[in-house]
């Protein structure tokens, strides 16, 4: 799966690597065990493997403050942000980890990827997908108050 990147977005790196190059540099400020790890990836499975960033930076800084939801956006806000910070401790480092992702198909095609026993494409991340599009015609959608409930 990782030869795709490269070849259409050449300087891409894998997870691991922004992992390594991250915790590095960071050991140089003084990040260590005393660091909590704030994130915020979308939840997508995709973004929940292995080999993910999300799940090295998790093993490596070991706690963690879920701060976010779908499309990788801290939806925390200022009293999500204050009890994060809270926790964190007494001359200790905390970290923000946050993005979104994006799928990327075996052809290069930027926002598809075959999920595990699917037989065909889906998209990557649908959320930012569906969002862009609505973006590009002009759909603000309707306002009504049972969407609170959808709310991020």
């Amino acid at each position: 799966i990782w030869r795709t990147p490269p070849r259409y977005f050449p300087g891409a790196l894998p997870g691991q690597a922004v992992h390594g190059r991250v915790a590095r540099i960071l050991a140089g400020y003084g990040f260590d065990g005393m660091t909590l790890l704030g994130t915020s990836f979308c939840p997508d499975e995709i973004n929940n493997e292995s080999d993910s960033l999300s799940v090295l930076m998790q093993e490596f800084w070991g706690e963690v403050f879920p701060m976010g939801g779908i499309s990788g956006t801290p939806f925390s806000g200022k009293t999500g942000f204050a009890a994060f910070s809270s926790h964190a401790a007494d001359d200790g480092n905390i970290l923000v980890a946050f993005g979104p992702h994006v799928g990327i198909s075996t052809t290069g095609e930027v926002g598809k990827c075959l999920r595990k026993g699917q037989g065909k494409e889906s998209t990557a991340c649908g959320a930012v997908v569906g969002a862009y599009k609505a973006c590009l015609c002009g759909d603000m959608g309707e306002e009504s108050s049972t969407d609170s409930y959808d709310m991020q």
